[in-house]
Formats: C-alpha cells, sequence, structure tokens
C-alpha cells in the first residue's frame, strides 16, 4: 500500500485498486487571509493539477478530521471532480452541501462502527483538536447551514475532530491529525503505523507535551511514526516545503522532540531506560556545557573515511560522553594505519571496545552513503550534498 502526503494532513492511500482521501488542502490561502477572515475559494487549477499529477481516479472515499478551512476546503471540489463518497461532521455535511455535493454521497460519522471501502475498513473516534491559536480560537463551534464559497476562513468553523483506525490486509494505522489527546481513549489500540499531528506542539508546556507522548506512543507502540500538520500551510503546494513561521509554530523544536521521544521508546527494549527531559534553548546550552545529562542524542556528519576520533577523543570539542578514555584513540589509529590484511580484525576490536564500553550508540545513518575498499578510488571528495562530486576526476585503480 502507498500512502502520499500532501501537507498540513493531507493524505491519500492507495492499494492499487482503491484510493482513500483524508483531508484536502490544495488551496492553502495565505497567512494574511487567516487573519483577516478574507473570503476564500478553492483554486481549482492547482487542485486539477494535483489530481491529475497523481492520478486521483481511484478515490473512492475522502474522510475529513474537522472543517478548518486547512482540513476542508477543497473537500467539495475534490469529492464533485471524483464521484467519492465523503465521511464527516454534520459540520463536514454543511461544507459539503455547501460545494454542491449530492446529498446521498454525504455520510456523517458512525462512531465506533467500521466503514467498508474495497478493502479498506476505517474507524472513526473522537479526538481533540490542538490547543487554540489566535487563529483557531473557534474549538467546539459548528458550520450549522450550507457553506458556500467564496467564504470568510472564519467561517470554517472547527466542528469536532476526529481520528482515523485505519485497517488493511492485516495491518493497522491509526491518523491523529491534531497535536492533543483524550485521556485513556486509545488504551485498548496499537498500530504498526502512527501518522501523528504536531503542530503547535511548540506552545504546550512540557508536563503537557510528556503527556502527550505517554497518550499516544505509550499506548499505541507503533514501529513507525510520521509526523503530520508540521509544514507552513500558508505556503502554496507548488513552492518548496518548509515548516511554520516562527510567530505560529517552532517546527524545528518540534521535530527534535518526536525525535528524542521515540529514541527513548526504541531504546527501551535493549535495556537502556531513558527519560527525556524538555528544555528551553538556553536550558540545553547550558546543560550541554556542563555535562548535566547521561545520554546525548544529535546528529554528527562524519568525515567520508568514517574516522570517529573527534567522537571519542577525550580532548575534541564533540566528545559529548565526557569519556576520558584514551584506548579509542588508540584502536582508530590502529585501524587507519593497518595493512589492508588486518584491517577486518582490528575494526572488530574496535567495535567491541565500543560496544562494551558504551560511550556511543549508532542508530542510524543518513540514505546518501559511499561505500568503497580503501585504496581502490583515488580522488574521491564527496560532500553533504553529492557523495558522487568531482566524478569525472576519479581515478580507480585496478591493480
Amino acid at each position: 500500500m502507498k500512502v502520499t502526503f500532501f501537507g498540513t494532513t493531507m493524505l491519500l492511500f492507495d492499494d492499487g485498486k482503491d484510493q482513500i482521501l483524508f483531508d484536502a488542502n490544495v488551496t492553502r490561502p495565505s497567512l494574511w487571509k487567516y487573519v483577516v477572515g478574507a473570503r476564500v475559494k478553492t483554486n481549482k487549477k492547482a487542485v486539477d493539477k494535483l489530481m491529475k499529477d497523481y492520478d486521483f481516479s481511484r478515490v473512492k472515499a475522502i474522510f475529513v478530521s474537522h472543517t478548518h478551512p486547512d482540513h476542508a476546503m477543497d473537500v467539495p471540489y475534490i469529492a464533485n471532480k471524483t464521484r467519492a463518497e465523503v465521511y464527516g461532521s454534520p459540520s463536514a455535511k454543511n461544507v459539503c452541501l455547501g460545494g454542491k455535493v449530492k446529498k446521498g454521497r454525504i455520510h456523517e460519522f458512525r462512531f465506533g462502527e467500521p466503514e467498508t471501502v474495497g478493502d479498506f475498513s476505517i474507524t472513526v473516534i473522537p479526538s481533540k483538536h490542538s490547543d487554540p491559536t489566535p487563529i483557531s480560537n473557534d474549538l467546539g463551534q459548528t458550520i450549522d447551514k450550507p457553506l458556500r464559497q467564496p467564504a470568510r476562513t472564519k467561517a470554517y468553523k472547527e466542528g469536532g475532530s476526529v481520528d482515523f483506525i485505519v485497517r488493511h490486509g492485516g495491518r493497522t494505522i491509526l491518523i491523529r491529525p491534531s497535536c492533543n489527546y483524550i485521556e485513556g481513549q486509545l488504551d485498548d489500540l496499537q498500530a504498526e503505523v502512527m501518522f501523528l499531528g504536531i503542530g503547535a506542539m511548540a506552545k504546550m508546556s512540557p508536563e503537557k507535551v510528556d503527556t502527550f507522548y505517554k497518550e499516544t506512543l505509550d499506548k499505541v507502540q507503533p514501529k513507525k511514526v510520521i509526523p503530520l500538520h508540521w509544514d507552513d500551510f500558508f505556503t502554496p503546494l507548488d513552492q518548496p516545503i518548509k515548516g511554520m513561521p516562527r510567530i505560529a509554530d517552532n517546527t524545528p523544536a518540534n521535530f527534535d522532540s518526536l525525535t528524542r521521544a521515540c529514541a527513548a521508546r526504541d531504546m527501551e527494549p535493549i535495556g537502556i531506560k531513558v527519560t527525556v527531559r524538555e528544555l528551553t534553548w538556553d536550558e540545553y546550552l547550558t546543560a550541554l556545557e556542563e555535562g548535566d545529562f547521561d545520554m546525548y542524542y544529535g546528529e554528527v556528519k562524519l568525515r567520508n573515511n568514517f574516522d570517529l576520533t573527534e567522537l571519542l577523543d577525550p580532548d575534541s570539542e564533540l566528545n559529548f560522553s565526557r569519556s576520558r578514555d584514551t584506548g579509542y584513540v588508540t584502536l582508530i589509529n590502529n585501524y587507519l594505519s593497518c595493512a589492508p590484511a588486518q584491517r577486518s580484525a582490528v575494526y572488530q576490536q574496535l567495535c567491541e571496545y565500543i560496544n562494551t564500553n558504551g560511550a556511543l550508540i549508532s542508530i542510524g545513518f543518513e540514505s546518501q552513503q559511499l561505500i568503497v575498499h580503501r585504496g581502490v578510488i583515488r580522488g574521491l571528495n564527496p560532500n553533504l550534498g553529492n557523495p558522487l562530486y568531482d566524478f569525472q576526476n576519479w581515478a580507480i585503480l585496478l591493480d
């Protein structure tokens, strides 16, 4: 099964036979239009192009998580173009009726009762929108009559929020569009994949963030977590994707928080108990300088020979483990200087030493790597953006 992310919480599920769309946010009005409550309408040209480029010809159903414009504004147009059934709240029904979707193709949610679409089973459960902001301070308010475009952004009331449990081929996937929780709601649910809204997390207290993770990651125990609602939905989709403007959110901090939370939980099965403390940036720098932590999680760009000296040398500024063990440097130097016939054994010694002493745990690599036998290529000079940089000047030594 393929899932395509179009920003915000717009997801297209495709099993090769049928397609299911969750939310529809292609038009993406500017921040200014949200602030002043301007009248907006679907950008039909942009929606038509997206549907053509990604082949929406098999969309059988559209599910609407709530009726703010960044989730529901383009639903009626796509529903009419694809002839899809629409599932949503009473407010979503009025958005669709205002967009001239036939009443017979609009279905109000039946909480807890699976809706079957082809081989998909979608169960809707009540949820909770992220905390109010100046442009989304209408939580709990509803759209009580058909909403016709052009309509003011503020006319798209929240209308109640929901989560979606998608089951297909023995897999369970949870879509939680908003960064919030209802305590105990997910006690009996586990899912292989969780699409998790993180928008506005930076505005939550550390205590609430901790509870949010306990009520989502700890309860559902997903093998894979995919963040949602992190991108700047005031920017058109044909422009490079970027995080929310700082006036609205702090996307880097949200990603960092989620990454650390997932990493901590990934380490528990191997016997490493991690407690993540949420700190301000200044507090974080102070803790880093003073060594006030048990584990440092970070990203380091290694040199092209994978020399770990800078991470493990007691005198290196990157030695955040604060280890004074000189044995690492001795083994690294032995590896870098040994003859090819000895290299495998010496490398094994280095790995065993690192594993035994536990100063460094590698949990992942970037996707762009170039691995060759030492001494085979002369002139190899990869950079951060291109591992094959200056390829035309390489010399491959065959003797």
